[in-house]
């Protein structure tokens, strides 16, 4: 819940993966159903009050970005680009079993 977070001035450092949707559920079953509505996460936690936010999409934005916000009293927010299939090993396993379910 980001509103309370600015609200009482938490501070706290939100960690957003962004790859445009439900990327859990993808590798189950892949469909446009899995697409959500672009969002930029920066804007929207400024929005709510927050005292900074980034966009990255790269390693070395990632590690400046952290830097950035790490001394911050109150709360911040990284929006992580990934690519609409980055799945991680573990992810691939457990949906693979799931897959078998369904």
């Amino acid at each position: 819940e980001c509103a309370p977070l600015a609200r009482y001035n938490v501070p706290a450092i939100v960690i957003v993966l962004d790859n445009e949707g439900y990327g859990t559920e993808r590798p189950m079953i892949d469909g446009e159903f899995n697409d959500v509505q672009p969002v930029d996460h920066a804007m929207l936690a400024q929005a709510y009050g927050f005292k900074k936010a980034h966009r990255v999409t790269t390693e070395f934005e990632l590690q400046a970005a952290l830097t950035d916000v790490s001394t911050i009293d109150g709360p911040t927010l990284l929006s992580v680009k990934l690519g609409k299939f980055d799945f991680s090993d573990a992810l691939m396993k457990l949906t693979g079993g799931l897959k078998k379910r369904m």
